[in-house]
C-alpha cells in the first residue's frame, strides 16, 4: 500500500534525496525555509532572537536530517516538535544570561575576595643599591654576585630582557646562561601554575555560584525554598573558603631547592642567601621610615 506524501513535502522530498533522485543541498535549503518560515509565524518573538536562533539552529538542522529516518511520522512533524524543544531551550539560556547581566549591574554583587593575592614587589632595584660595586659597575665581591643571581633567578617569573641584561652586567655572569636557567625553572614550574590556573577558575565558579544563590534567597517567598538556598549557600561558601586556602598555599615563584639545583648550590646556602636579603631589605626599609618619621 503506498502511503500519500503529497501534504508533506519535505518528508517526499528527502525520500526522494535517499533514493536519488534530487540532492542533500536542496533538501537542506527547503529545511531551512520551512523552519524560518515557522519562526517568522510565531507571535511576539523578537527578530533579533529570531535571527540568533535560527543562525544556531542550522547546523544542527544539517545532524538532523542525515540522522532522520521515516517510520510513518513525517519529516514536518518532527521538525516541528524539535524546533519547539531547542526554541523552549533557546529562550531559557537567553533568560538564565539576561538575568546574569541584570544582576551584575547590582552594586551588591561585588567581589568578596580579590582576584588575585597581592605579589610583592622583586625589589631588584634596591638590591643592587644595597650591594657594593666597584670601580667597573659590577658587585665587587663574588659573594654580592651570588645573592644577587640567586635573588633574580628566585623571581625569574618577573623578570624582562632589560633585566637580564642589567643582571648579566652587575655579576658578569653570560646573559644567555642566565636566560638558560631561568627558562628551566619556568618550565619546571609549569604543573604548578596549571594547579594554580585551575583553583582560580574553581574559585570563580563558586564566588558566582554563592552570589546568585544569595539573589535567589533574598527574592524566594517560600519557608522550605529558603531553607534549601540556605544549606546550598553555606556548603558553597565552605567550598570557596577552602579554594581560597588552597591559592594562597601555591608558591608562584621557584621553590629554594629549585633554585639551587639550577645553579649547583647547596640548598642550605640558597635558604640562607634569602633570609640575608629579606633581612637586609627590611632593615634598611625601617631605618629609612624612622630618618623620615
Amino acid at each position: 500500500m503506498m502511503i500519500d506524501l503529497s501534504p508533506y513535502p519535505l518528508t517526499r522530498l528527502i525520500l526522494d534525496a535517499r533514493a536519488g533522485r534530487t540532492t542533500g543541498e536542496a533538501v537542506l535549503a527547503e529545511c531551512s525555509l520551512f523552519v524560518y518560515g515557522k519562526l517568522r509565524r510565531i507571535r511576539g518573538l523578537d527578530e533579533d532572537v529570531r535571527q540568533d536562533f535560527y543562525i544556531a539552529f542550522l547546523p544542527y538542522l544539517k545532524k538532523f536530517m542525515d540522522r532522520f529516518e521515516y517510520r510513518g511520522i513525517s519529516l514536518e512533524c518532527c521538525l516541528s516538535a524539535i524546533l519547539k524543544k531547542r526554541l523552549n531551550s533557546f529562550y531559557r539560556s537567553l533568560r538564565h544570561e539576561n538575568f546574569l547581566w541584570s544582576i551584575c549591574q547590582d552594586p551588591s554583587f561585588a567581589p568578596a575576595y580579590s582576584p588575585e593575592n597581592p605579589v610583592p614587589s622583586p625589589q631588584y632595584a634596591r638590591l643592587a643599591e644595597l650591594l657594593r660595586r666597584g670601580p667597573d659597575g659590577r658587585f665587587a665581591k663574588a659573594a654580592a654576585r651570588k645573592w644577587y643571581v640567586v635573588w633574580m633567578l628566585k623571581h625569574c617569573r618577573h623578570l624582562s630582557a632589560a633585566d637580564f641584561a642589567i643582571t648579566a652586567r652587575l655579576s658578569g655572569c653570560d646573559e644567555g646562561w642566565l636566560r638558560e636557567r631561568a627558562d628551566t625553572l619556568v618550565r619546571k614550574r609549569r604543573s604548578q601554575d596549571l594547579r594554580l590556573d585551575k583553583l582560580r577558575r574553581r574559585r570563580n565558579r563558586l564566588f558566582v555560584n554563592a552570589r546568585l544563590l544569595e539573589l535567589r534567597l533574598r527574592r524566594e517567598l517560600d519557608e522550605e525554598t529558603r531553607e534549601v538556598l540556605s544549606v546550598k549557600i553555606e556548603r558553597t561558601r565552605r567550598s570557596l573558603h577552602k579554594a581560597v586556602n588552597e591559592i594562597s598555599r601555591v608558591s608562584r615563584d621557584p621553590s629554594h631547592s629549585m633554585v639551587a639545583r639550577a645553579l649547583g648550590l647547596p640548598k642550605g646556602t640558597v635558604d640562607t642567601i634569602m633570609s640575608r636579603i629579606q633581612r637586609l631589605l627590611e632593615s634598611r626599609a625601617g631605618a629609612k621610615e624612622i630618618a623620615t618619621a
